[in-house]
């Protein structure tokens, strides 16, 4: 489901020896295709909330 939708994560080969840790400069994750305008709805909806609440932080202007 998350392919036909155009989901794809790449994670390109470690270092020799085994890992303790994720790495993340190893990890990409791209997402196009039907879930885009969902993504895009989401973090219009955080970047609202953000700034609502940033808002009632600062002084009312004169």
């Amino acid at each position: 489901m998350l392919v036909d939708a155009g989901v794809r994560l790449n994670v390109r080969r470690g270092t020799r020896g085994g890992w303790r840790k994720l790495d993340t400069r190893r990890v990409d994750f791209t997402m196009n295709g039907e879930l885009d305008p969902a993504a895009e709805e989401l973090l219009a909806v955080a970047l609202d909330i953000e700034s609502e609440g940033r808002s009632k932080l600062l002084p009312a202007a004169a």
